[in-house]
């Protein structure tokens, strides 16, 4: 009975299928979370658990069916071989692989925080559901301990991976050149015979000689046989490929867990200091500049001059795209407008609710306080939104734009300190307080905000590394699609006054370059193609002293692909 339900359960059609479910879910979950909600599709609802019920039935009864292999695995090759095997296996790359894809799609249906406020994360999914996805860590997926353990597996993989195939391409590179018998250039995907009608066998190798010298072949001379080759190395591309995309991985995870990228916002001629650095950067001035004839901005500019030990040491301005750096350190011109959340300054006017009684206008900036005497009471500002919102009943700000003011103030008794009422007051909609059972009323008179300018401060100290890496990418990429490992043997028969050309490439086509380099050599005069096949060439006769001999069942008619020596 339970191997029967482990056959069911762990077959690999029913984990597939189960799988697609849950990703179509989570994908849905996270695109329209008004329709099916986190907290229902994380387990919330009967269906939803039903699914990760089966889930994890369906990935236990696969594991478990794969159990006696694995044993068998470890008997045979001990546990260390055995995990070995299980590093370098090809089917953990590509499931490994589908799940750093599965991380990425994920970073582009969630917002990241880094990139975005927090309450607007809330206002998108509500407050139930954003504490339920913020647990998970998709606002932060990069930063997880799941995607690290997935990154630290797929560099176990790869490296394990690389140094299997390092190991193949060193045996490879060591293997010489060996002469090949006549039937064996024969066969080979690329031959042909030639016969020499008039001259001298000895010039004809010179001759032969000075084709392949002028193709770039190292050439050498072997018995009857003359050895020719070019690009042998070029099999090390893919596995210096391997080696710079573990470097490039390396540099990113240095930069994530050393580095920093924040935004700091600062006003003009405001001085602020670096973390990690001996040097501030003061504010100098800020502008904006507006396309011609219209009201919309074109760029902005912040001048920024850096200050060590009070002395100036280098000015510069900066812009969008264009930002600057020192001692490794890039600053970026990442905002600019007014700041209301955190500068702005009011004009308030504060009116007894129970006469009407005018207790004067006041002023005050976000987070200062102001007293009343006459009422024994301190007032304190403590918020200001521009564009009034509320987000499961937490108010923010939509945008930064004057389109519903707000401010936020909490009203203390001055002798106790004790918090007697708090409210809202809106520039547009005073009479919304008319509704409320307060003492005091608020009215805004004015706002004002100081104007910022946004700067990103970024410091990447493995970036050089991933550059340096992705360089040698591409070139790895280019020397494995354009170069390629290119054999030729020519065997001339002194006394039978026959030549057989034979060649082959590791991968590729070489049938093009190959007739090339045959129709040079034919130029030599005196050579020819043979009318008939030739007599006397035996093909069935053993190499002469000189050469080596090889068993014909040795030679493929096809490519070297897959075999630890192609030769």
């Amino acid at each position: 009975m339970i191997r029967e339900v482990l056959a069911i359960f762990g077959s690999k059609w029913i984990v597939g299928g189960l799988l697609t479910f849950a990703l179509a879910g989570l994908i849905l979950t996270l695109t329209m979370p008004t329709l099916l909600p986190p907290t229902q599709f994380f387990g919330g609802v009967w269906y939803t658990r039903l699914l990760w019920m089966l889930l994890g039935l369906s990935l236990i009864s696969l594991g478990a069916r794969a159990l006696p292999g694995a044993v068998r695995v470890v008997r045979a090759r001990g546990l260390s071989g055995a995990i070995y095997q299980f590093l370098t296996s090809i089917r953990l790359a590509v499931v490994l692989i589908a799940l750093l894809t599965l991380l990425g799609l994920l970073s582009t249906l969630v917002p990241q925080l880094a990139l975005n406020r927090r309450i607007d994360l809330v206002a998108r999914f509500g407050a139930e559901n954003f504490e339920v996805l913020e647990r998970l860590g998709f606002f932060t997926i990069f930063s997880t301990w799941y995607s690290y353990a997935i990154v630290g597996l797929f560099v176990l993989n790869l490296g394990a991976c690389t140094l299997k195939r390092l190991r193949a391409s060193v045996r490879y590179a060591r293997t010489p050149m060996t002469p090949k018998r006549p039937d064996a250039l024969r066969r080979m995907p690329q031959h042909a015979e030639l016969v020499l009608r008039a001259g001298d066998p000895a010039s004809l190798r010179e001759h032969v000689l000075r084709v392949l010298r002028r193709r770039r072949f190292r050439v050498r001379e072997q018995g009857d046989q003359i050895l020719a080759e070019k690009w042998r190395s070029e099999r090390f591309a893919i596995d210096v490929f391997h080696i710079s995309l573990l470097a490039a991985i390396a540099g990113l995870l240095i930069t994530n867990l050393f580095g920093y990228n924040y935004l700091t916002i600062e006003y003009e001629g405001s001085v602020f200091t670096v973390p990690g650095r001996d040097f501030q950067v003061r504010v100098d001035e800020f502008w904006s500049e507006n396309y011609p004839g219209t009201e919309r901005v074109m760029d902005w500019k912040t001048r920024l001059t850096i200050l060590e030990d009070g002395r100036e040491v280098e000015t510069a301005t900066i812009e969008v795209n264009h930002p600057f750096t020192y001692q490794g350190i890039s600053f970026y011109q990442a905002a600019m407008g007014e700041d209301w959340l955190g500068g702005a300054r009011v004009a308030v006017r504060v009116v007894r609710s129970e006469d009407g009684t005018d207790l004067g206008e006041y002023k005050a900036t976000v987070g200062e306080s102001f007293v009343i005497p006459e009422e024994g009471v301190r007032v304190r500002f403590g918020a200001f939104l521009p564009d009034f919102a509320l987000a499961n009943n937490i108010p923010y700000s939509r945008t930064l734009r004057l389109l519903n003011p707000a401010a936020y103030f909490e009203v203390y008794d001055l002798e106790s300190g004790e918090l007697l009422f708090r409210t809202w007051t809106f520039s547009r909609q005073p009479e919304i307080q008319f509704f409320l059972e307060a003492p005091y009323r608020f009215f805004l008179e004015g706002m004002t905000a100081p104007e910022f300018t946004g700067i990103e401060v970024s410091w990447d100290p493995g970036l050089p590394v991933a550059y340096g890496a992705f360089a040698l990418m591409t070139l790895m990429t280019l020397a494995y699609v354009f170069l390629r490992h290119q054999m030729i043997w020519v065997h001339v028969d002194g006394e039978g006054r026959r030549v057989l050309v034979g060649g082959r490439a590791r991968k590729g086509d070489f049938s093009e370059a190959f007739g090339r380099i045959v129709q040079e050599i034919r130029a030599y005069p005196g050579l020819s193609d043979p009318e008939r096949p030739a007599a006397g060439w035996d093909l069935r006769e053993e190499p002469k002293p000189g050469s080596e001999p090889e068993p014909v069942a040795a030679e493929s008619a096809g490519s070297d692909a897959g075999r630890g020596d192609p030769r």
